[in-house]
């Protein structure tokens, strides 16, 4: 984005002044340049160094070799803490059990993140890689081996940060796109040419007795440059680059991706298909996760109702007592969720085994004469759900979800309601009505 172009921008220029700026101003007379420890041997050094150490400091990723530290406290015992923390709930009676589960869901939260590697800050790559262009580019004229140190370093980085993006850094928030390489390009050729043709005259003009041969050269260097910068498109010069024979066909792309193009930059949690509660339970072969052009993946309806009742009963579950998802951390280790009592661990055959949860406003029987509903409000069906236990089976108690009317039909009560709200409910029962 713009944005993101504006701050690698500033931070190229602080990194150029820092790196080349410095010495500049030290070694400012042109007695100093060739000299031994001068100018030239000064920015040699400085540029090698750099570009060839900078890249290796991102793939330590020392931010993730600090939390080193924050990964030891996850014992064995602060595992068990923690998931009886979370498999107990939250307790609106008592304010320090809900203190506690607060600190333990931070806990979590830390140690998600100690866990996690770095993402790659791009805007900070773009601008080391464009610091290293504008540096070698400036003083090519002392010395033209900075053309070949620059290209040494540029292809150092686009390697370390191609295998750190692929294999290490996490999965960015935020898919980026080309724009930011797109404006760095264009960048790039509005300036270099007038900007080489400058630091020429520069750092040539003390060489030269003949101070006019200089100067002509320069400006008609400058003039050269101005047409390419300003008056030349970059598509014509790809178009001539790519119709060499030896580039083969152009391929032109669209600005625009569609779908199947970028959905391999979005994560799971950013496709519906795979985060909507009844499909994410479908298998892999009847919900692909990448789609194809001319290949159906809709899922049949006789699929879907086979997995209905488990992701109704676990969406119930989560709604009723405030569960969340099993959390794994790197290694294996997991945390679980709030309703899985006494267990470090979540599967897929705990939820299928959870029964679907009673609704207190919404199913008839006798709860119905008890609690005053209308007989004539619809019913939800008493037969079982696809995926749901056996009927015959022994099954533990149900939950209760209180609900309350709306315009549109009904509504749950909140989840640190529910407890308080069966508790007055049963109350009402033992004392016979009153």
């Amino acid at each position: 984005t713009d944005e993101e172009f504006s701050q690698m921008m500033k931070m190229t220029i602080g990194m150029i002044v820092n790196t080349a700026g410095v010495v500049q101003f030290i070694y400012a007379r042109p007695e100093e340049w060739y000299i031994s420890d001068g100018l030239v041997t000064s920015i040699f050094t400085i540029l090698l160094a750099t570009e060839l150490i900078s890249p290796c400091i991102a793939w330590l990723d020392l931010g993730y070799k600090f939390r080193c530290l924050k990964r030891r406290k996850l014992t064995d015992e602060k595992l068990a803490s923690l998931n009886e923390v979370l498999a107990r709930g939250p307790n609106v009676k008592d304010p320090q059990q809900i203190q506690e589960l607060k600190e333990a869901k931070r806990d979590v939260e830390a140690f998600k993140q100690a866990f996690a590697p770095s993402r790659m800050n791009c805007t900070r790559r773009y601008a080391n890689a464009m610091k290293t262009f504008f540096c070698c580019l400036f003083f090519m004229p002392l010395m033209p081996m900075l053309a070949l140190v620059g290209l040494i370093g540029i292809c150092w980085q686009y390697w370390v940060d191609k295998y750190l993006l692929l294999r290490w850094h996490q999965r960015p928030i935020r898919p980026v796109s080309a724009d930011m390489a797109n404006l760095s390009l264009r960048f790039i050729k509005y300036t270099t040419p007038c900007a080489l043709s400058l630091t020429s005259w520069v750092y040539l003009s003390p060489s030269f007795q003949d101070k006019t041969l200089v100067l002509s050269n320069f400006l008609m260097s400058l003039a050269i440059g101005g047409i390419f910068s300003f008056a030349c498109p970059l598509s014509l010069w790809m178009h001539l680059w790519l119709s060499l024979p030896c580039n083969g066909t152009i391929v032109t792309a669209e600005h625009e991706e569609d779908y199947y193009q970028a959905q391999h930059m979005w994560s799971k949690e950013m496709k519906y298909h795979k985060d909507q509660f009844i499909y994410k339970n479908l298998p892999e072969a009847k919900n692909p996760e990448m789609l194809s052009p001319g290949v159906t993946s809709a899922a049949k309806a006789e699929d879907m109702k086979e997995s209905y009742g488990v992701s109704a009963a676990k969406m119930a579950d989560d709604a009723t007592a405030g569960t969340a998802d099993a959390i794994r951390m790197k290694g294996g280790r997991m945390f679980a969720g709030d309703a899985d009592a006494g267990s470090a661990f979540t599967t897929a055959s705990t939820a299928a085994a959870m029964p679907a949860p009673a609704t207190i406003g919404a199913t008839g029987g006798d709860d119905a004469a008890t609690t005053g509903e209308d007989p004539e409000r619809p019913l939800i069906a008493s037969a079982p759900l696809p995926g749901s236990p056996d009927p015959g089976t022994a099954l533990p108690p149900a939950r209760t979800t209180w609900e309350f009317e709306v315009s549109h039909g009904y509504s749950a009560f909140h989840t640190d309601c529910q407890a308080y709200i069966e508790e007055k409910y049963q109350a009402y029962k033992a004392s016979g009505g009153r």
